[in-house]
């Protein structure tokens, strides 16, 4: 019977350290993790590679069961590609580059629990371009959005966070010869955060 007790006891502590969220509940959430990057589109040449991601976002409970997130990321993404370029000769050779292209992201997300403790989530996310080492002869675009869909889970206050991000729109410029090619960001993101209710 003592066991028992004890059993009970030990199950009502965990549910009440993983319980759901209330609805009115406001929670902001630090969070850090990395990118497995790439762009997706025409090239067969589409190599990801990891990058850094950081940032903070809040939630506000609906219901039990709904909340909306709106978050402000650092998100490193890019591609690993081959690159045409001419080492002081007029002979143009094809050489492995990194593309990189850095990002402030403001992912807007619906967040339904299907259970305690986990969420699926997708939203809208426009982003604003803060870096990048493109060549010169391509032209990148300032803006991007894309549309995140993931899921999350909770436990003790930690949140681990795995989404993917559908690039929308093109990276760059195409010319002339590209007119009609396809490159858009494509970004598998996980995160590990720490949630505080305000």
């Amino acid at each position: 019977m003592k066991k028992f007790i004890l059993l009970m006891l030990a199950f009502v502590s965990f549910q009440q350290i993983n319980a759901q969220q209330v609805k009115g509940d406001f929670t902001i959430q630090p969070k850090v993790g990395f990118n497995i990057a790439s762009w997706r589109g025409d090239s067969n040449d589409q190599n990801s590679y990891a990058r850094l991601c950081l940032g903070v976002e809040g939630q506000y409970a609906l219901t039990n069961k709904i909340g909306i997130s709106v978050g402000l990321m650092y998100s490193q993404q890019g591609n690993k590609s081959m690159l045409f370029v001419s080492p002081q000769s007029d002979d143009f050779e094809l050489y492995p580059y990194k593309f990189k292209m850095d990002y402030f992201n403001i992912p807007i997300l619906f967040n339904y629990y299907l259970f305690k403790g986990l969420a699926v989530k997708a939203g809208i996310q426009p982003g604003f371009k803060i870096y990048d080492n493109l060549s010169s002869s391509m032209t990148s675009k300032s803006f991007d959005l894309s549309i995140p869909v993931g899921l999350s889970y909770e436990y003790k206050n930690v949140c681990l966070d795995a989404r993917y991000n559908y690039g929308l729109i093109d990276n760059y410029d195409f010319t002339d010869y590209e007119k009609g090619y396809d490159q858009k960001n494509s970004v598998f993101q996980f995160t590990l955060g720490y949630k505080f209710k305000l």
